[in-house]
């Protein structure tokens, strides 16, 4: 590139892109920075895969529920389904440095990756946390009625309702979930509200 030639530079009354066309533009124009982004949560990934490796191979009396519903018994693996999964939670901190970062590259700034993202993390990480620990109780909960409910399904119609409500509340936590960590790096908000605001 020569940077000595002048550009065609911006037009005065250039509209403006649309959202689609501007996401990709920044997209392709920082893709090296999230490569970069997604290898440095890499570290924390891989250290908590090993985390959860060991939970399974851990020599720890394994045990089973049986849920005894209308038409038919559900064994559950306890130990398989709700503590292995546990060390997750341990990413949610992590997670604040990658949105610290994309923030700042979805606003146009420079950023360097590396020393942005682990600022990120040591400034956002007790509120992450929190989230992360909400987030892992609600996926006990939410998870343990969707079995439930699936299991009474044939047993009446009014077993819908609830199990329509429980996923209803997955789709709500979901969707929060996309809003949340932006908000938490963005503005100093207290849990509580955040939850309603997201």
């Amino acid at each position: 590139v020569n940077y000595d030639k002048p550009g065609r530079g911006v037009e005065k009354d250039e509209p403006e892109k649309s959202v689609v066309m501007n996401f990709f533009t920044i997209f392709f124009r920082r893709l090296s920075k999230f490569v970069q982004l997604n290898l440095i949560f890499m570290i924390p990934c891989v250290l908590v895969a090993l985390l959860m490796f060991g939970l399974f191979l851990l020599p720890v009396p394994r045990y089973e529920m049986a849920l005894t519903l209308s038409t038919s018994i559900i064994r559950l693996k306890l130990w398989e389904i709700y503590v292995v999964p546990m060390p997750i939670v341990l990413l949610a901190p992590f997670y604040s440095g990658i949105m610290v970062v994309v923030r700042r590259m979805a606003n146009k700034e420079y950023v360097f990756p590396w020393s942005e993202y682990w600022q990120g993390v040591k400034d956002n990480w007790k509120q992450f946390l929190i989230n992360g620990i909400c987030c892992y109780i609600a996926y006990v909960v939410l998870s343990f009625s969707i079995i439930y409910y699936s299991g009474e399904l044939s047993s009446g119609w009014f077993n819908f309702i609830p199990f329509a409500l429980v996923l209803i509340l997955v789709v709500l936590l979901v969707f929060s979930q996309l809003y949340a960590p932006v908000l938490m790096v963005s503005v100093d908000i207290k849990l509580k509200p955040l939850y309603k605001n997201s």
